[in-house]
């Protein structure tokens, strides 16, 4: 029992200093893959890029393909968690419908010296020669890192943003690349992540995890490289306190330049309708009394006209004049009833 405590132990305390080791790599297995592919490989572990030396080898041949290397490391939600990256372009093409193996062989610098990593693929006839355009770049929320994907020896507590990045147009066929880097205050890019597509996909969500006594508002901006190593410009740069757009909602926004707009309300008081007009009125209405109250269009400048037999005619039964006549006629008898009595 003694021995396996001890056994477990020492893994335990391993797990902490993990030896580097492949992450993924592209091509992978891949068929018919250009002939002026680039090979790129993603490591991780406590280590950094010297910890392994690239060949590249046409099946069978004795001697590896010459070319240059380039690398760039970054730190990933661990004190002994590193992604390193090697991209190895070829000096020539390739030969086409030709098998080939990427080998990766431990240095001296690797806790595991020796350490062998193999992948193989093969060409097709093809050059991909395609100019990209850059993708876009989205930050969203901030906040601490959920409990989703977290290590025993990852930092505990990390702050992260959740970003997104939208391909103008996806690879078909094969896997792609996405290299996100961060921009400081006098513009240095550093590259803090990168991302295998696969094909056909158009857009990657993924957490950005800070360094703790690194939080707080950032700048980012991304690039996209194919499998042959044909790079897009970089994105414009997001920052996280970067006001959000507004929307286009149609109205006119007030520069300062135009006419101060009148009341609307003084306006639309002003030309109201005389409700009265379409209230009857009792049937003293026989009486036209003439207008003495003030006019409601004062506030505007206008004085209204009285309206004329507006109630009285509707009372009288509507535009029938024959009323007037006959009211004529009453008054004429009683005025010749009251000369009768005097004379008698």
């Amino acid at each position: 029992m003694f021995i396996h405590l001890l056994l477990h132990s020492s893994f335990a305390l391993a797990d902490c200093d993990p030896p580097m080791g492949l992450r993924s790599m592209l091509p992978d297995n891949a068929t018919d893959v250009p002939i002026n592919t680039h090979i790129f490989v993603s490591l991780i572990g406590n280590g950094d890029a010297s910890h392994f030396n690239l060949e590249l080898r046409r099946q069978g041949a004795p001697q590896p393909i010459s070319g240059q290397s380039n690398t760039a490391c970054y730190i990933h939600e661990s004190d002994t968690e590193f992604h390193c990256n090697i991209e190895f372009e070829p000096d020539s093409n390739l030969a086409p419908n030709t098998d080939y193996v990427i080998r990766l062989v431990g240095t001296s610098s690797h806790q595991v010296p020796g350490t062998t990593l193999q992948s193989m693929f093969t060409t097709g006839t093809a050059t991909v020669n395609t100019t990209h355009t850059a993708p876009s770049l989205t930050i969203g929320d901030y906040g601490i890192r959920d409990d989703d994907g977290i290590g025993e020896c990852d930092w505990p507590d990390a702050y992260r943003y959740n970003l997104n990045v939208t391909l103008a147009a996806p690879d078909p066929t094969h896997r792609s690349l996405i290299h996100i880097f961060e921009v400081d205050s006098n513009g240095v890019e550093t590259i803090v992540h990168s991302l295998f597509v696969p094909p056909t996909e158009l857009q990657m969500d993924f957490r950005q995890v800070l360094q703790p006594g690194t939080e707080g508002d950032k700048c980012y901006r991304v690039s996209f490289a194919d499998i042959a190593g044909n790079q897009s410009d970089l994105s414009d740069v997001i920052c996280s306190n970067d006001p959000p757009e507004e929307e286009d909602t149609g109205e006119q926004t007030d520069t300062g330049d135009d006419e101060p707009i009148e009341d609307t309300a003084v306006m639309d008081t002003a030309i109201e309708e005389d409700t009265s007009i379409e209230e009857p009125q009792p049937d003293t209405a026989v009486e036209v009394p003439q207008d003495t109250s003030e006019p409601d269009d004062v506030e505007n400048g206008q004085d209204r006209q009285p309206q004329s037999p507006k109630v009285t005619v509707e009372q009288g039964g509507g535009c029938n004049t024959a009323v007037g006549s006959s009211g004529i006629l009453i008054v004429a008898l009683v005025l010749l009833g009251r000369i009768r009595q005097r004379i008698s």
